[in-house]
């Protein structure tokens, strides 16, 4: 009986990979023996069937929200023509509702990241400048949504592009300060906005003190984290199973 060199797990004398930790097993056997062909067959190909659910339920839910957003697009074009003077409310109605048909595809992930990433900025855009448009004006839109939209974006693909980085250490620690991060970078964006309208100039106030706050825990959970032994952090990853 052979048993898992790194593992220590037993095993039958004709496993290649151990089924466990799928360490490869040195070949002891003597090369002119033949493994049975029912032998090789023990041990299937585990074929992961969730994401392929998860696809399944997605489709469902999206092409049932679609069926009712356009059922409630064509009611409310009906309540349009028969009260004209309810046309304003009907149709921020239904551009929410096709927002969030758009919302929605992005979130569900359909596209690349990048890709969703962009609709979802565009999206917001969209119906932003869409109900400013009714107002019969878009100074809002380019003076607020737009520059706060951008400063989302960018601060989302900052966020993405350091969690991809760190994604293989510590998520315990790294997710909150990452999380932190762009907590800080979002405040400043859109204190900066609103104080260059409202006042003229690039002057932050109540955005410092997130920043300071969310510097000093990420300093801490750092810190915390690098100066304690590596017993203590095998230890915390099993308990917290991260």
């Amino acid at each position: 009986m052979a048993y898992c060199p790194k593992c220590g797990v037993e095993l039958d004398n004709y496993i290649k990979n151990c089924p466990l930790c799928d360490f490869p097993i040195p070949n002891t056997l003597d090369p002119s023996s033949q493994i049975e062909e029912d032998a090789l067959k023990k041990y299937p190909h585990a074929i992961n069937i969730n994401r392929k659910d998860q696809m399944i339920m997605k489709n469902k839910i999206f092409f049932s929200f679609l069926v009712v957003v356009i059922s409630a697009v064509i009611i409310l074009a009906i309540l349009k023509l028969i009260y004209p003077h309810s046309a304003i409310v009907a149709d921020y109605a239904m551009l929410t509702f096709i927002a969030l048909l758009f919302y929605m595809f992005f979130l569900f992930g359909y596209l690349k990241f990048g890709f969703n990433l962009i609709g979802l900025a565009l999206t917001t855009l969209f119906i932003t400048y869409s109900i400013d448009y009714q107002m019969e004006s878009v100074s809002w839109f380019l003076n607020f949504a737009l520059p706060i939209v951008s400063v989302i974006y960018v601060d989302a693909l900052i966020f993405f592009f350091l969690y991809k980085k760190s994604r293989k250490r510590n998520q315990f620690v790294y997710v909150p300060s990452l999380s932190l991060l762009f907590l800080s970078i979002l405040c400043m964006g859109i204190d900066g906005v609103i104080s260059h309208e409202l006042r003229g100039t690039l002057r932050l106030s109540w955005s410092l003190i997130v920043l300071i706050s969310s510097s000093a825990i990420t300093i801490i959970l750092l810190g915390v984290y690098h100066g304690i032994p590596e017993k203590s952090k095998t230890w915390l990853k099993r308990k917290l199973h991260v």
